[in-house]
Order: structure tokens, then C-alpha cells, then sequence
């Protein structure tokens, strides 16, 4: 993602070409899905160690599902990808939103959840294929 200018305005085209916009969401939906996995890593490992009030409550049914969100976003950008890399440049993630955070108490604030990195990435996801 070193590419990924932040001074770029998303709203207008700032003499961006085509290509180097397809180049950034692709780079874009490649770290969400880095992001993804670390998290889904790491929310198996403290589930196992049980050191985590949120998740050690959570039976192991529960666990599954919200693994199972995290995989069904990493495929869902790896198949984007693919449909760009095949020609269909309107091509987007047909889920658009993050995975519920396990880390995160249902009594957390708006930000709190907003700190959330994956979260912010989300955002700029969808800003990118809303745009353009």
C-alpha cells in the first residue's frame, strides 16, 4: 500500500489514470485480506487461550461463525480481483461492510469501533469503489 497517496482527493479524478485507480483498489482489497487473516489468526489463538473476557464467553458454535465472516470476505475480495484482472473493471466486493470485531465488548461506543483499523480500511474501500 505504499503507493496509496492520502493526499488523493477520491472525489474528483486529480489527474489519476484508470489504471493506476484499479492498481490501488487492488492494492486496497490485498491488505484488507493481510488484515483479515492476521485477525482471524489471532481471534482463534486467544479464543484457545481464553484470555479474552469477549471471546472466551463465546461458544465454540459462535467462534466458527465469526470465522467463517472473516472467509467469506477474503474470498469475496480475492473473486474482485480476479474479475478485474479478467477485464470487468466495475467489478466490486460483493460485501462491503467489516466483520464483526470479537475483541470488542456490545457495550463498546461508536469510538471505539471506529478505531478499529480494518474498520477504516472498510471505509476507504467503499469511498474507492463508490467513486470510481
Amino acid at each position: 500500500m505504499t503507493d496509496l497517496n492520502p493526499a488523493i482527493d477520491l472525489k474528483s479524478d486529480s489527474g489519476v489514470s484508470p489504471k493506476q485507480k484499479l492498481q490501488w483498489k487492488i492494492q486496497v482489497l490485498l491488505h484488507i485480506n493481510s488484515m483479515l487473516i492476521k485477525k482471524s489468526q489471532e481471534t482463534r489463538t486467544m479464543y484457545e487461550s481464553r484470555q479474552v473476557p469477549t471471546l472466551a464467553s463465546l461458544s465454540k458454535e459462535q467462534m466458527e461463525q465469526i470465522l467463517i465472516q472473516y472467509t467469506k470476505r477474503i474470498h469475496c475480495n480475492l473473486h474482485t480481483i480476479s474479475q478485474i484482472n479478467q477485464g470487468n473493471l466495475a467489478a466490486k466486493p460483493p460485501i462491503m461492510d467489516p466483520p464483526p470485531n470479537p475483541f470488542l465488548s456490545n457495550t463498546a461506543s461508536a469510538q471505539e469501533r471506529q478505531q478499529d483499523m480494518l474498520v477504516k480500511m472498510y471505509l476507504l474501500m467503499n469511498r474507492m469503489f463508490q467513486l470510481w
